[in-house]
C-alpha cells in the first residue's frame, strides 16, 4: 500500500477535492460556510475515517487547555470535565481549588454559567468559563440523584453500543437520550485562579514508603524522584508505587520513572509504521529498595509501560487487577493556523515483546477491590493491604 494515500487516493488529492468544493461555494453559494466550523468538521471527518479511536482535533482553546494541563499547571476553577450525551459532567475536582472549596463534586452537571442556561457541550463550557485570573465565575450545578444517573448512564451505554454495532462512532454528544437527570441544584461563586494540578502524594506507612501518582504529566518523573528521596531519608525499607486510576501521559516520563529503579535494561519496544525500536533506561537509577507496583483496570498507557518494564526486568512485584490495555502511543502536533491534532503513531510492547494493546498486564498477585470502593475515599483498601503484605515478605 502507498503510505501517502488514503484508500489508494494520494493525500494531496483529498486536499484538492475539499478545495474544489470550498471554491465552488465561495464563488456561487447563496449560503456561505464558516471557515472555523468547516475546518473543524473536515479535520474531524478525516480523523474519523482513519479508524484511530484516539485521534482528536483541538481548536485553539482546547489545545491550550491540553498543553497547560499536561504541564502540571493551568488557570481555571479546578475541575476536569467530560461530555456524556447532552450533559457536561464534572469528572474530577482537584483538592484545594476554588471548585473544591465551593463544594463541587464529581458527577455534578453544568446548568448555568454567569446566568446563561443553554445546551452545554465541552467547548461552550470552556469558552464560558474562560476569563482573567482573579475574576469571579458563577456556576449553577445539578447534582443528579443516584436513580436518575444510573438510568441515564444505562441508556447512554445502550445507545452507544447500538451506534457502534451499526458502524457509527458511538460519539455520545451526537446521541439523543430520552432520560432526563433530576436532583438538587447547587449555586456557586468561584474565583478564576492560577492552579497547580495535584499529581502526586507520598507518605510513610510504618517502614514502607507509599507513592500515589495520578498522571504522567511533564513533571511526573521529577516528582517521583523527589518522593523516593524523601521517603528514603525517612527510613523507608521498601516502596509501593500506586498507579491505580492513572490513565497515562508522556512516554518520556514513563521511561524516566523506570530508570529511577532499573540500572540497566529495556523499557519498551516501540513499533511504528516503518520500524521497531527498543528504548533503554537512562542510567539515572537512584534506589535499590524493594518495590511493589499497584495497578487496576484504569491503569493505562504510560502506567502500563512502567508496570510492564518493572515486571519484565524483575524489579517489582505487581499487585491489583489486569490493566486497561492501551498499548498505543499518541503524538500531538500544533497546526500553523492554530489548534492541534492528536493521533496514534506507534504501538508499544513490553521489554520481553509481550503485547499490551487490548490485553493489558496481569499482576503477579491478583486482588479485586471491594464493590463500590473509590480511591482516596478513606474506606478499607484491600489492594493496598495486599501490597503491604507482599512488601513485608520482601523486607522481612
Amino acid at each position: 500500500n502507498d503510505p501517502n494515500s488514503v484508500d489508494g487516493t494520494p493525500l494531496t488529492e483529498v486536499g484538492n477535492r475539499v478545495n474544489e468544493v470550498a471554491q465552488d461555494l465561495d464563488d456561487e453559494a447563496l449560503y456561505q460556510f464558516d471557515v472555523d466550523a468547516a475546518t473543524k468538521a473536515a479535520i474531524e471527518g478525516l480523523l474519523a475515517t482513519s479508524g484511530d479511536k484516539y485521534a482528536q482535533y483541538f481548536d485553539d482553546r482546547a489545545y491550550e487547555e491540553y498543553i497547560q494541563y499536561n504541564s502540571g499547571s493551568y488557570s481555571g476553577i479546578g475541575v476536569e470535565i467530560v461530555q456524556m450525551g447532552q450533559y457536561v459532567f464534572v469528572a474530577n475536582v482537584y483538592d484545594g481549588t476554588p471548585a473544591a472549596e465551593a463544594g463541587v463534586k464529581p458527577g455534578d452537571v453544568f446548568v448555568s454559567i454567569d446566568g446563561v442556561q443553554q445546551q452545554w457541550d465541552t467547548d461552550s463550557v470552556l469558552s464560558a468559563l474562560k476569563r482573567e485570573v482573579g475574576e469571579n465565575v458563577n456556576v449553577v450545578w445539578l447534582r443528579p440523584t443516584e436513580e436518575s444517573l444510573t438510568a441515564y448512564v444505562n441508556e447512554l451505554s445502550y445507545l452507544q453500543s447500538q451506534a457502534e454495532a451499526s458502524g457509527g462512532s458511538g460519539d455520545s454528544s451526537k446521541l439523543t437520550i430520552s432520560t432526563q437527570l433530576v436532583g438538587d441544584q447547587l449555586s456557586t461563586q468561584m474565583v478564576y485562579s492560577n492552579l497547580t494540578i495535584p499529581n502526586i502524594s507520598s507518605s510513610m506507612i510504618g517502614n514502607v514508603g507509599y507513592i500515589k501518582l495520578d498522571s504522567f504529566n511533564s513533571e511526573a518523573a521529577g516528582d517521583v524522584e523527589d518522593a523516593v528521596n524523601s521517603l528514603s531519608s525517612q527510613g523507608a525499607q521498601g516502596l509501593i508505587l500506586d498507579l491505580r486510576d492513572n490513565g497515562g501521559g508522556y512516554v518520556d516520563q514513563a521511561v524516566d520513572i523506570v530508570s529511577l529503579f532499573v540500572e540497566d535494561g529495556d523499557v519498551l519496544q516501540l513499533k511504528s509504521r516503518s520500524s521497531t525500536k527498543t528504548t533503554k533506561v537512562t542510567g539515572n537509577k537512584i534506589t535499590d529498595l524493594p518495590l511493589v507496583v499497584l495497578v487496576n483496570e484504569n491503569s493505562a498507557s504510560a502506567s502500563e509501560i512502567v508496570t510492564a518494564a518493572l515486571k519484565d526486568n524483575g524489579r517489582a512485584t505487581i499487585v491489583g487487577t489486569t490493566t486497561f490495555g492501551k498499548g498505543t502511543v499518541q503524538d500531538i502536533v500544533g497546526l500553523s493556523y492554530g489548534g492541534g491534532i492528536k493521533f496514534t503513531i506507534a504501538e508499544y510492547l513490553s521489554p520481553n515483546g509481550n503485547t499490551i494493546n487490548g490485553v493489558g498486564i496481569t499482576p503477579d498477585v491478583v486482588v479485586q477491590a471491594q464493590d463500590g470502593f473509590e480511591l482516596g475515599s478513606g474506606e478499607d483498601d484491600v489492594q493496598l493491604d495486599q501490597a503491604l503484605q507482599v512488601m513485608y515478605q520482601k523486607i522481612g
